[in-house]
């Protein structure tokens, strides 16, 4: 499908830093399935906008949105494929540069220019539902982090059996005297991994998926 006047702007040009661009794109290949029957879906949407880039990644299930500094000033967006840009910035340490046109993109760092005349259009990429939110609650990320390490061993990896493929979050409390928590708990049927954390837990309970845990 081609790209025409009645899309989004689709030109923009800046240069960025290339360990915050690695970070992004390493996040973004979490979201992405390997094997995908739909090209968009191996794609990461890439918006422009003024001092920022913003790179989209989805596999329908989960959106992931990661907002990087940019040096420019334009409002675009393109499709870009993230295995040749990581590879390209996996060990610069410095900037890089990236400049896209509709399809066409060019991409500089580290000595290395990856050219591209076939980017998929950006009003193809899938845009997610909007999620209806029981309620907020905040943790630092690092308490998270290892709450979730004691359990994420015991979480199923069978496709039939869906409802195993993450982590329950739930507000715990033994008794009404007793200190509120978050209990965090996996299984594969086989075993079982629980964590209390002491934590006033206001959002409800939920399955977090594997790919979100980790």
């Amino acid at each position: 499908m081609a790209y025409d006047s009645t899309t989004a702007p689709t030109f923009a040009a800046m240069t960025l830093d290339a360990p915050a661009l690695k970070k992004a794109l390493a996040l973004a290949a979490l979201v992405i399935e390997k094997r995908n029957s739909i090209p968009i879906l191996a794609t990461v949407k890439a918006v422009a906008s003024a001092g920022n880039l913003t790179l989209i990644a989805t596999d329908l299930d989960m959106c992931l949105n990661v907002t990087i500094p940019a040096d420019t000033d334009d409002h675009g967006e393109t499709t870009l494929h993230p295995a040749a840009l990581a590879s390209t910035v996996a060990k610069v340490k410095g900037k890089a540069a990236l400049m896209f046109d509709g399809p066409q993109m060019v991409f500089e760092a580290g000595g290395a220019t990856i050219e591209a005349k076939d980017c998929l259009p950006a009003y193809d990429f899938p845009t997610p539902s909007p999620v209806l939110y029981q309620g907020r609650a905040r943790l630092p990320a690092s308490v998270l982090l290892a709450a979730l390490a004691p359990v994420l061993s015991c979480v199923s990896d069978e496709e039939t059996r869906y409802y195993l493929k993450g982590v329950y979050f739930h507000p715990y409390q033994k008794t009404a005297k007793d200190t509120p928590h978050l209990r965090f708990v996996a299984t594969d049927g086989h075993r079982m991994g629980l964590y209390d954390l002491a934590a006033d837990w206001m959002a409800g309970g939920f399955i977090v998926p594997t790919k979100t845990c980790e």
